[in-house]
């Protein structure tokens, strides 16, 4: 598949794009921009569909990059891992993990830099592809 163009509800767009530290940034923002390039086309007001939707809508181009996903197996065990680190959001990474994830997983983080003390919703997808990696290799 080459490209997706489709008309979502705009709450949704704004969380498939959303930027790192975002109030709408979360898994489904990491996951896809990991995966794929994502692109708000247009805002759409609900007076272009019949009936009107009780909703704004948004028209949104996907590309998906099959050298970024990779493993599928692989890319199913990060989304697992982004998942469960949002499941707390308001808390710290440390606090969420230590119950959660392997001593691996916590020692990876110091080695690519990224602080125990911080939020889930400041790590960039990058970063959490690098955490990943390091953390399975």
């Amino acid at each position: 598949m080459e490209r997706m163009v489709f008309a979502i509800q705009r709450e949704v767009a704004e969380r498939l794009s959303a930027d790192t530290g975002s109030d709408d940034y979360g898994p489904l923002a990491i996951l896809t921009s990991l995966f794929a390039e994502v692109r708000v086309l247009e805002k759409l007001p609900p007076q272009v569909f019949w009936p009107p939707p009780q909703v704004h809508s948004s028209l949104v181009r996907l590309t998906p990059d099959p050298a970024r996903i990779g493993d599928i197996g692989r890319a199913r065990a990060l989304a697992a891992f982004v998942r469960t680190a949002f499941q707390q959001r308001r808390k710290t990474l440390r606090r969420i993990l230590r119950e959660s994830e392997n001593g691996r997983v916590l020692d990876a983080a110091a080695e690519v830099g990224i602080s125990l003390d911080a939020r889930p919703e400041t790590v960039s997808p990058e970063r959490w592809r690098t955490w990943f990696d390091a953390a399975h290799s």
